[in-house]
C-alpha cells in the first residue's frame, strides 16, 4: 500500500501554532515582557502537535504500536466487542509522543466505535481491536479513517489529542512480543505477531 506523506507538524495543531507564532512576534515589537513566555508557548505546540515519520517493521503479521507510550500490562481477558478471549495490552500514551495514532495491522476497517474505538480486520480474518481512553470534548480523539476504509500496517489512522490510555484486543494466540514497562513507538515497535499454520 502506498505512503502518503504527511508534514512534520499535524495539520490540526496549525491554527494554534499560528497564533501562538503571531504572539511572538507581536510581543517582541512591542517589546513586551511576555515575548519569552509566547515564544515558549509556540515551541511546546510545535512539540505537542509533532507527528514524525517512523520505520515500519518489515513483518507481515506483525502487530504494531498504536500510540507512543509504556506498556503497564498484558493480560487473557474476555473481548469487549467480540465473542472470543484475547490478550489485552494496555499502553499509557506519552503526553510528548507523537500526535497521531497509527494502525495496528494492515487490513479494513469493519466498525467504528464512536471517535475512541476501531476493529480491524486484516487479509488472513483476524480481528485487532483498538480502544483509546481520553476525557470527553476537545480531548477526544479524532478517527481519520472511515468504516470500510483500508488502513496500511502503521498508517496514522487518528489524531490522540489528549489521550491517556490506548488498549490493544489481539487474538489469543497471538505470540506477544512485549511486557510491562516495555516503552513502545507507534508505527514503529510490535506488539506481538498473529499466528496462522500456514504463515
Amino acid at each position: 500500500m502506498a505512503r502518503q506523506r504527511h508534514p512534520a507538524v499535524a495539520r490540526e495543531g496549525w491554527p494554534l501554532i499560528t497564533l501562538a507564532v503571531i504572539a511572538t512576534a507581536a510581543a517582541w515589537f512591542f517589546e513586551s515582557q511576555l515575548t519569552l513566555l509566547a515564544g515558549a508557548l509556540a515551541f511546546a505546540l510545535v512539540f505537542k502537535f509533532r507527528d514524525p515519520e517512523r520505520i515500519i517493521p518489515s513483518e507481515p503479521l506483525g502487530v504494531v504500536s498504536p500510540v507512543d507510550g509504556i506498556v503497564e500490562l498484558v493480560e487473557t481477558v474476555p473481548d469487549p466487542a467480540l465473542n472470543r478471549t484475547a490478550v489485552r495490552i494496555r499502553i499509557r500514551v506519552s503526553f510528548f509522543g507523537a500526535y497521531s495514532g497509527r494502525a495496528p495491522v494492515e487490513g479494513k476497517v469493519l466498525d467504528l466505535a464512536g471517535p475512541r474505538g476501531m476493529r480491524l480486520q486484516t487479509d488472513e480474518g483476524d480481528d485487532v481491536i483498538l480502544y483509546i481512553n481520553t476525557a470527553p470534548g476537545f480531548a477526544c480523539p479524532k478517527s481519520i479513517v472511515g468504516y470500510g476504509s483500508r488502513v496500511g500496517q502503521g498508517q496514522r489512522c487518528g489524531w490522540l489529542r489528549l489521550a491517556r490510555v490506548a488498549e490493544v484486543y489481539l487474538p489469543a494466540d497471538a505470540h506477544i512480543s512485549v511486557a510491562p514497562g516495555r516503552r513502545v513507538l507507534a508505527g514503529a515497535d510490535l506488539l506481538g505477531v498473529l499466528t496462522h499454520p500456514s504463515a
